[in-house]
């Protein structure tokens, strides 16, 4: 709400299409590589991506939760897979 406060707009009154961003918005497609949207994230300091289709329209949002959770299970999953390697039974 700050760029509203700077306007001397009140949270009631104001649209939110009167003060939302409108340049470099930042989205990803449902193909894009989890690193990507990490590196992204990282880049721009934040914490949720829309994932739009072909035609741009809006069709899910990525977390840094969701990323995350990805990430933990990933590694659980190699960890489990070496586990059982070292122990012989792959």
């Amino acid at each position: 709400m700050e760029k509203g406060i700077v306007l001397g707009r009140h949270a009631k009154e104001t649209l939110v299409q009167d003060i939302m961003s409108r340049k470099g918005l930042i989205s990803v497609t449902p193909d894009a590589q989890l690193f990507d949207c990490m590196e992204l994230m990282t880049q721009n300091h934040i914490r949720h991506i829309p994932v739009v289709d072909e035609s741009q329209s809006l069709i899910g949002m990525i977390s840094i939760g969701d990323v995350v959770r990805e990430m933990v299970t990933a590694h659980r999953k190699e960890m489990a897979e070496m586990s059982a390697y070292v122990a012989g039974g792959y």
